[in-house]
């Protein structure tokens, strides 16, 4: 007597398809968890990056304005003071080699130096910083002149402006 019978069954059909759909659902959701926490280290370096280039182009004493006496001796920095026609590049700014970078001033015009470059229509991530600032006619200030400044007497050494910094990485 021959005894024929069901190889498979429905149930254990659908059980199959239903791991499958499963295994599939879970390996996308990981794919995306993946894809999402390379964006976030991506992002995270391109802010430290620009939060550290938008510090030193205010704040770096081989950049900014310094106040010197009358003979002429250095008596330190002056923060969020510029001279608009010296050169900036990205090393002065912490910028590594592997980003780009632009700095506009208030007016429309590019900083001197490395930080002249264009963004390309398919950057995707562009860290950006408007920075108020003073506008020297030179990096040497004299202390006479600054006092008078700040004390609202008429000032022909600074000029209020601002600039844009902009931070992405190259392609």
């Amino acid at each position: 007597m021959e005894k024929k019978g069901q190889v498979f069954s429905l149930d254990v059909l659908i059980s199959v398809v239903l791991i499958i759909v499963a295994l599939g659902a879970a390996m996308r959701f990981f794919e995306l968890k993946e894809y999402e926490a390379k964006e976030m280290l991506e992002k995270s370096e391109l802010d430290r990056v620009g939060n550290t280039a938008s510090e030193l182009l205010v704040n770096n004493p081989a950049l900014v304005c310094y106040l010197e006496d009358i003979a002429g001796n250095n008596l330190g920095s002056l923060s969020n003071c510029l001279e608009k026609s010296q050169s900036i590049n990205k090393a002065s700014l912490g910028i590594p080699s592997s980003f780009d970078c632009q700095i506009k001033f208030g007016d429309g015009t590019l900083a001197n130096g490395e930080c002249r470059d264009n963004i390309s229509p398919e950057t995707k991530n562009v860290f950006a910083a408007r920075r108020n600032i003073v506008i020297a006619a030179s990096k040497q200030v004299a202390k006479n002149e600054f006092n008078d400044c700040i004390n609202g007497e008429p000032c022909d050494v600074f000029t209020e402006g601002s600039l844009d910094l902009k931070v992405w990485k190259n392609a």
